[in-house]
């Protein structure tokens, strides 16, 4: 029947109810032949019963042992040389990080002790088990190690091309440098710890200290991140650095903890922000060529005080300094055609909804590229400015000093506008005086968060906006979500079987569907996730936008005016041919950009 994990891991299934009995005596059956050299998760994940996620949860909820996704770690080249690959295919194993001399190691069976002791004599290292599949720490070996090679090899080749100036080299090492635990315990060197040291300066923050900062920044912006979160825990325990890619959030390194007081004062020192203050949340902004000149990015910091005073960092990676144009932004053709129509008017309402993080910066200054000529006088008022445009006369905010969104339209409209653009229409007064603008012959583009088209609409009604006013000033909302894209290397066709069209079919709205999407048909291609090195074995690259267009016609207008319910508005819209996020999400679903699960995750309904 298997081996004692084998046995451990049905006891747990049997427990969890998610397989039946059944099958796993089937399961069984084949462990016994001597010939199958597999185990019992192998044999689960074969016949697509659980997912590796779905089970390792499981296992891990049972053992009480942290479970890891391999295809998210990166290792280093001293991991890699600790563990060399004859060894880690021989105890089937994986680095994960290498922190105070404990080795964090990835096995298939923890509870395999006489492994564990091995690896401590090979490597001298305290040895701390996670938890990972047969299969998942097989695909690691073969791909992690030959990827590292050849990296080191690439950045020993542009090594040779760079300059030889000590500044230039010190960079470079930092940027290709894959030693993270060398620059920790360079920061360790620096004697922190002392909890009560709150007078950290340009001059008492260790060069090892501004080595690990500066290395966190350069890898995430590598990485692709849009955000990176640093996470003190109260006592000796690590403090936790995630890194927020495409999306969704994963471990990149844990620090110890007596670094994470200077890391953070380090952060303050770049941001120009008060390091003594640790009770009240602070932001500033860094802009990172200061401090680090080979990379020319800006970053939003905010600090939050947490429990067992501690303070939480967020570092938000802001945004590419030129717009996109319009036609990459992957609107649909209708979609396409009828915004750049709405925002080619001299004078009305254009809004873009969604949550942070979901465009609708990058959308507004697309649109403003569209428009901006010669002919118009464009004015904004933004905070931060994130996104700068040659003929733009932009503003940024200063909330704290009074000079507010409110107040800077009122200042705009002494000035000779022709388009305003307003960040966010965030109270009443504001979105007040945007309808009065857009009322008085000004086009104004602005922005709400709120989950779709037609609750926004309801929601600036709730907000004490007169509605005849509001229905005459609106020429559209534009909600949108940002969702994983498909990576163009490795995505797999897969042909639609009748039952996977229906439910298609069926989320999509079968009433709204015919006349808008593909007719099935025997092979109806769809996409689906595989992993490659381009995407780092993740199966997407980058996000794309999925958008729901509310044009306000005169039906449209008649029921805003008379105050109508969120529902009655969708569907009059809808009888303009809007889709809806989730009906466009499914319609590039069949151009093979997205697949239905990045669709649900963003899309409530």
């Amino acid at each position: 029947m298997g081996t004692a994990y084998d046995r451990r891991v049905r006891r747990i299934l049997m427990r969890s109810r998610k397989i039946d009995i059944n099958q796993l005596d089937q399961f069984d059956e084949q462990l016994k032949n001597p010939e199958k050299n597999t185990n019992l998760i192998d044999l689960i994940l074969e016949a697509n019963l659980l997912t590796e996620s779905e089970l390792l949860c499981l296992l891990a909820t049972d053992t009480e042992i942290t479970p890891i996704d391999l295809e998210k770690v990166a290792p280093t080249k001293e991991l890699l040389d600790l563990i060399d690959r004859n060894t880690a295919k021989k105890y089937m194993v994986f680095p994960i990080s290498k922190i105070n001399n404990v080795l964090t190691v990835a096995l298939a069976d923890p509870f395999e002790h006489s492994q564990k002791e091995n690896l401590e004599i090979i490597t001298s290292c305290k040895v701390h088990p996670v938890l990972s599949t047969e299969r998942a720490i097989k695909k690691a070996i073969d791909e992690k190690y030959v990827i590292l090679t050849r990296r080191i090899m690439e950045q020993e080749e542009e090594e040779t091309h760079e300059e030889h100036s000590e500044e230039a080299e010190e960079e470079l090492r930092l940027a290709a440098s894959s030693d993270f635990g060398e620059i920790v315990d360079e920061s360790l060197e620096g004697g922190y710890g002392n909890e009560e040291d709150e007078d950290a300066t340009d001059d008492t923050v260790d060069r090892g200290i501004i080595k690990l900062v500066n290395k966190v920044i350069i890898d995430a912006y590598h990485h692709n991140a849009s955000d990176i979160h640093i996470e003190p825990y109260h006592g000796k325990e690590a403090t936790v650095i995630r890194f927020r890619t495409d999306g969704e959030c994963y471990i990149y390194q844990k620090v110890p903890n007596q670094i994470k007081r200077a890391m953070l004062s380090r952060l303050k020192l770049m941001a120009g922000l008060d390091i003594a203050e640790r009770r009240l949340p602070q932001d500033g902004k860094i802009k990172f060529k200061n401090f680090y000149k080979r990379l020319n990015i800006e970053l939003r910091l905010a600090t939050l005080p947490t429990v067992g005073g501690n303070e939480d960092a967020v570092l938000r990676i802001l945004a590419s300094t030129k717009p996109f144009p319009l036609d990459e932004l992957n609107f649909s053709e209708r979609n396409l055609r009828e915004f750049k129509r709405i925002i080619a008017y001299p004078h009305g309402l254009v809004l873009v909804v969604g949550p942070t993080g979901s465009g609708k910066t990058t959308t507004l200054h697309s649109a403003m590229g569209f428009i901006n000529t010669p002919k118009r006088k464009i004015w904004t008022a933004e905070d931060p400015v994130e996104i700068t445009q040659k003929g733009l006369r932009q503003v940024q905010v200063h909330p704290k000093i009074g000079y507010t969104f409110a107040r800077a339209m009122r200042a705009f409209l002494r000035a000779d506008p022709n388009v305003i653009m307003v960040g966010e229409m965030r109270d009443h007064e504001t979105a007040q005086i945007g309808i009065e603008a857009s009322l008085t012959g000004h086009l104004v583009l602005s922005t709400l968060h709120t989950n779709s088209a037609s609750e926004t609409i309801i929601r600036l009604i709730e907000m004490g906006l007169d509605p005849f006013n509001f229905a005459d000033a609106l020429l559209g909302v534009l909600a949108q979500r940002l969702t994983r894209r498909l990576c163009s290397e490795c995505k797999k066709m897969h042909p639609l079987v009748r039952s996977e069209y229906d439910e298609i079919v069926e989320e999509f709205s079968t009433k709204d569907y015919y006349g808008k999407g593909p007719e099935f048909s025997e092979g109806l291609p769809i996409y689906k996730a595989i992993g490659c090195e381009r995407c780092n074995r993740v199966g997407y690259k980058g996000r794309l936008g999925i958008h729901e267009l509310l044009i306000a016609t005169d039906p449209v207008k008649s029921l805003i005016q008379a105050r109508a319910k969120v529902d009655e508005i969708r569907e009059a819209a809808k009888a303009d041919d809007m889709t809806t996020l989730k009906q466009d999400g499914i319609l590039k679903i069949f151009q093979g950009l997205v697949d239905l699960r990045s669709v649900r995750a963003v899309c409530m309904k």
